[in-house]
């Protein structure tokens, strides 16, 4: 017997706001704060260190975030997943060096060292560096999402081309398997375009993606119930009827959201 699935789930709006808040308004003043200071060519102010330190932390709870996300969400993405990580690592080395450099203006030798615009020019450099890589990552984890719907949308529907109902008495398992299986990712499917309705600012295209979610969840549900009628008696007309008709919705559901997805 096919069992159902439960809807679960990540909405991509949650993750942006977390990154946002964490590191947004902090590296933008450092920025500005730390471009006066160059070109005043000061000594550096007790309060330098402070707004590093707040920047480098929120810096590294982006890239826990963005690490988090690509284990939990992206873990059958490869190509997404090291995307992720990669920027996350770039960010870690940002840090790194903008620590490094307030550093090395807190010295004893560079109060009077005349090479002081020098170390104010690599920490602009490095506190611009990772404003920079804020905006990859956003747009990495922002393009991730969509293509992880394409994706998610294209391999359920190779999935439904391999059902093959003259097959049922021949191995009812196999049979089984593969409907469990196409019914499972087109639930995950909904799941995903749930989340993404979510966070879409456009009311018609939130709408769409709802009611295309809610119409593969029932779907999905109704091809599992009649698939287990199938096995029971695989030469039933109606049943295959009704097999065909409910497997032709999910998949016109699906390409149905592939062009505004794709528009994104």
């Amino acid at each position: 017997m096919v069992e159902e699935e439960e809807l679960g789930g990540q909405t991509l709006g949650a993750v942006v706001q977390i990154v946002m808040e964490a590191l947004s308004d902090s590296v933008s003043q450092l920025v500005l704060l730390v471009i006066a200071l160059q070109e005043q060519n000061a000594a550096l102010p007790p309060n330098v260190p402070g707004a590093t330190e707040a920047v480098v932390k929120a810096a590294l709870t982006l890239t826990e975030v963005a690490r988090g996300l690509a284990s939990d969400e992206y873990g059958e993405y490869a190509e997404i997943q090291e995307k992720i990580v990669k920027a996350a690592d770039e960010m870690d080395r940002s840090g790194v060096e903008l620590q490094q450099s307030v550093n090395t203006l807190g010295s004893a030798t560079m109060n009077s060292d005349p090479g002081r615009r020098t170390a104010w020019g690599k920490m602009v450099d490095a506190a611009k560096l990772i404003a920079g890589k804020t905006i990859a990552i956003l747009q990495i984890v922002y393009g991730a999402e969509l293509n992880r719907l394409l994706f998610a949308g294209d391999f359920t529907l190779d999935l439904a081309n391999k059902i093959q109902l003259d097959s049922i008495e021949e191995n009812a398992q196999a049979f089984a398997d593969g409907v469990s299986q196409y019914a499972s990712k087109a639930h995950k499917f909904a799941n995903l375009l749930q989340s993404r309705a979510l966070d879409e600012e456009s009311p018609l295209l939130k709408e769409q993606l709802k009611l295309a979610s809610e119409a593969l969840i029932n779907c999905s549900n109704e091809l599992i119930d009649v698939t287990n009628k199938l096995l029971a008696d695989p030469k039933n007309a109606e049943y295959i009827r009704q097999f065909e008709n409910i497997s032709d919705k999910i998949q016109q559901t699906i390409r149905s959201t592939r062009s505004p997805i794709s528009q994104q």
